[in-house]
């Protein structure tokens, strides 16, 4: 079993190459929610020294199933549909900054959607790798811890008026504080936003 979970670990890590370190999952023994942790910094994600038999039992379960591809699959075509974003015409500033708030909301709906953070793992490194990929320049414009760090005190402030909404953030990286008309804009982008990633990730089937 540890060639298993040193094979894990090295697979851990090339998937979670093309993820901002602020935001690489560090899945450790255990299951549901509470494995989900946020690395501060590059450590290795079995480096937690509490891996379990359960947890590459886990992992190599979700690969035989499909549920691994499905997964990459996911992050796929979140990243895809971000792509699409530049359909719409309108100030380049502020379409790198529907970007961030788009690539925040993924992250959030896969960390409240996945079944489990292996799966979330795969999903968020599919997710940028495929970013990477097809928009190099958009990989380095989502990579922005400070505009996440925002969002993240946002999200979980919303009942606490002394707090900025995701709409006032939004407004604020694009240079326009305070100023209604953003506010109401990226409030109503962050809601879609979530309504169209959740709708995505219900579209996607894991097995048990």
């Amino acid at each position: 079993m540890n060639g298993i979970l040193a094979l894990l670990a090295m697979l851990s890590l090339a998937g979670a190459a093309a993820v901002p370190k602020e935001r690489r999952l560090c899945f450790c023994a255990g299951g549901g929610d509470e494995d989900m942790k946020i690395a501060s910094d590059a450590l290795p994600a079995f480096d937690c020294r509490r891996e379990s038999d359960e947890a590459a039992g886990r992992f190599i379960r979700h690969r035989e199933n499909g549920n691994i591809q499905r997964a990459k699959e996911l992050g796929e075509a979140f990243a895809h549909q971000m792509k699409a974003l530049e359909s719409a015409s309108g100030d380049p500033a502020v379409l790198a900054q529907k970007k961030v708030l788009f690539a925040f909301v993924v992250n959030k709906v896969i960390e409240e959607s996945a079944p489990d953070s292996i799966l979330a793992q795969a999903a968020l490194s599919s997710f940028y790798q495929t970013v990477q990929e097809i928009a190099p320049g958009d990989y380095a414009t989502i990579s922005d811890s400070a505009a996440f760090s925002l969002y993240i005190l946002a999200d979980r402030g919303r009942r606490n008026r002394n707090q900025d909404t995701p709409g006032e953030v939004f407004a604020e990286l694009c240079g326009q504080r305070g100023r209604e008309e953003y506010c109401y804009i990226g409030q109503s982008l962050y809601n879609q936003y979530h309504l169209d990633c959740l709708d995505l990730c219900r579209q996607t089937e894991f097995f048990p």
